[in-house]
C-alpha cells in the first residue's frame, strides 16, 4: 500500500493492483537496445572515417616526399587493397632527386661498400665457380688499386 496527497485529498493505492500508479509507469532502466546500437554504429562510422582520412594523408605525404604523384597514391590507397603499403614500397623503390635543381633527372647512387665486402664477394664468386681464376685476379687487383 502507498498513499499520496494532491493538495486536497489523500489517495490510497494498492501496490499489487495492476492499475496502481506505481505499476503504470515502470522505472526507466536506461538505454534500450536500439539506442545502444545507434551509439556503437556512430562510433564505428566515425572511426572508419578517421582511419580513411589518416591513410590518405599518410599516402600523400609518403608519395610527396619521394617525388611521386600524391594524387595517384591517394587513389591507390582508396581504391586498392593494400594501397598504403604499395605506396610505401613504391616510394622506397623510387629514385630520389639528388638536388632540387637537377632538372627532374634522378640519380641513384649505389651504396658505398667496404674493400673487405668487395673482396669477400669476389672470393665467393670465385669459390662458387661463377668467375675464373683470371677474372678473380683482375678483380682483386682492381679492388686493391682503388684503395
Amino acid at each position: 500500500m502507498s498513499c499520496s496527497y494532491d493538495g486536497t485529498e489523500w489517495n490510497v493505492y494498492d501496490n499489487n493492483a495492476p492499475d496502481s500508479p506505481s505499476n503504470l509507469n515502470p522505472p526507466d532502466d536506461g538505454p534500450n537496445i536500439g539506442e545502444l546500437f545507434g551509439i556503437f554504429a556512430g562510433i564505428a562510422i566515425g572511426l572508419g572515417v578517421l582511419t580513411t582520412v589518416w591513410r590518405v594523408r599518410a599516402a600523400r605525404k609518403i608519395a610527396s616526399d619521394a617525388g611521386m604523384n600524391p594524387d595517384a597514391a591517394a587513389a591507390a590507397t582508396l581504391l586498392g587493397t593494400g594501397g598504403l603499403t604499395a605506396t610505401y614500397l613504391a616510394a622506397n623503390l623510387h629514385p630520389r632527386p639528388t638536388s632540387p635543381d637537377d632538372g627532374g633527372v634522378h640519380h641513384v647512387e649505389p651504396p658505398a661498400r667496404s674493400t673487405e665486402d668487395r673482396l669477400g664477394e669476389l672470393k665467393r664468386l670465385h669459390d662458387d665457380g661463377v668467375i675464373t681464376d683470371d677474372e678473380y685476379t683482375r678483380g682483386r687487383t682492381a679492388i686493391l688499386d682503388s684503395v
